[in-house]
């Protein structure tokens, strides 16, 4: 009975050693399928066409343009939280009587870290019209519910004498819907290097969007408006245009904006470079 006992335990090992080791398996199969997907590169195209004024109201004096818009981001994952989000492009003004055309070209550079519902980070900025116009400052986000709130400031140096600006803008944008965005802009800065700093101005804007679900495709419409010396100088622009989204199927618009969160926002009245040579 002893020597049958004890068979029966040695014949029964392999067996256990081999459940043992499915086991095994199957813990390994299972922390593989629970594992955090690696970040990927999230990116996007965006497209706009509309109407641009501009009033010099103590020299009465105004000009109305069409303003196109074309500009591209992407963001790149590289570290931990640390982001390198790298944008580009062009904001045209078209003189319809003379056939006259003012672009902004423009590039940036962000450097950012993410937490769960929070975002801070640095950027640069150059762009060229018929100067360099040099940009660097700091931005932060935060998520309350589905509302985003947004502030960057930052200091400008153009080539042009007296034409240094501080500048600080915050955004707000409401999502009723992950695919519906609602926004609010509203900035303030001042043209430091002008004596008595009468050189101030402040900017307010608003914007919708809408991406279609299950798609890369969103649509959009934007309203700004700005002065600047008591409105001595006003600007107004309405645009509407469209965004093509380089991100994982099923992403929302709340999603990809988290993702890709800063955007290099200069003042319109960087527009008055154009006429220094």
């Amino acid at each position: 009975m002893k020597r049958f006992l004890v068979a029966s335990v040695f014949a029964t090992l392999p067996f256990g050693g081999a459940q043992a080791a499915d086991l095994s398996g199957q813990y390994t199969f299972v922390e593989d399928a629970y594992a955090a997907p690696a970040p990927s590169v999230v990116g996007h195209l965006e497209f706009a066409l509309g109407w641009w004024h501009r009033q010099f109201n103590d020299v009465d004096v105004e000009q109305d343009r069409v303003r196109s818009e074309a500009r591209g981001r992407i963001n790149i994952p590289f570290a931990g939280n640390w982001n390198l989000e790298l944008e580009a492009g062009d904001v045209s003004l078209f003189d319809t009587d003379d056939g006259d055309v003012d672009s902004d070209v423009s590039g940036a550079v962000h450097l950012w870290a993410g937490w769960t519902g929070f975002r801070l980070g640095a950027f640069g900025a150059v762009d060229y019209t018929n100067q360099w116009i040099w940009t660097g400052g700091g931005e932060g986000e935060i998520d309350v519910g589905n509302l985003t709130l947004g502030l960057q400031g930052s200091y400008t140096d153009a080539e042009c004498p007296d034409c240094d600006f501080a500048y600080v803008v915050g955004t707000a944008d409401f999502y009723p819907m992950p695919n519906t965005r609602l926004g609010l802009q509203g900035g303030w800065g001042d043209f430091v290097q002008i004596s008595d700093s009468e050189w101030k101005f402040w900017n307010v804007g608003a914007s919708a969007e809408q991406r279609f679900d299950g798609t890369a495709f969103s649509l959009f419409a934007r309203a700004d408006y700005e002065s600047a010396v008591d409105q001595t100088l006003e600007i107004y622009s309405v645009s509407g245009g469209f965004r093509v989204f380089f991100d994982e199927a099923g992403m929302t618009l709340q999603e990809h904006d988290h993702q890709v969160p800063f955007a290099y926002k200069p003042p319109q009245i960087t527009t008055i470079f154009e006429n220094f040579d």
